[in-house]
């Protein structure tokens, strides 16, 4: 379960985040609607450790994960796609995926493709694009269109 409790977030003197609380279980989902500038990415960061909240707590199963370092959060089981998405476009699928793996902790994989798989798996039509994925597995990012670029990003 993810919990937020009354989280606080600045920049310098503007208090972007103000007393957000909010807990999540296992498989929900929630949306963050809003503006422009009124704080749905500093959130979103706070939880992935890219910036500390002011104040508050941020909790990942019942353990403070508020004000540690992203790759920690990372490894935890949080992670977030960024807008710009993140990826090298004149790499290939493989490649870009090769890269993700460098910083993996313990055993790697037998395949560069088994954690993206275990992705694919847990969305509600993921099997359906399985096929797609291993056609495309050598393209260069940039070929790929719409929703294919945060599917890897994710990944």
């Amino acid at each position: 379960m993810l919990e937020l409790q009354d989280i606080n977030s600045h920049y310098g003197l503007s208090h972007v985040i103000q007393g957000i609380s909010l807990s999540l279980q296992p498989g929900e989902v929630l949306g963050v609607f809003g503006r422009n500038g009124v704080g749905k990415t500093t959130l979103l960061k706070n939880v992935a450790g890219w910036v500390s909240p002011s104040s508050g707590k941020i909790r990942l199963n019942g353990v403070d994960i508020g004000g540690h370092a992203p790759d920690a959060i990372n490894r935890a089981g949080i992670a977030i796609v960024p807008e710009d998405r993140r990826i090298f476009p004149g790499l290939s699928v493989q490649e870009n995926l090769e890269l993700g793996l460098l910083g993996l902790q313990g055993a790697k994989p037998l395949s560069l493709l088994d954690p993206v798989l275990t992705t694919f798996r847990a969305w509600p039509n993921g099997l359906a694009m399985l096929p797609r994925l291993y056609q495309v597995v050598n393209n260069k990012c940039w070929q790929w269109r719409g929703s294919w670029l945060p599917t890897l990003a994710s990944c």
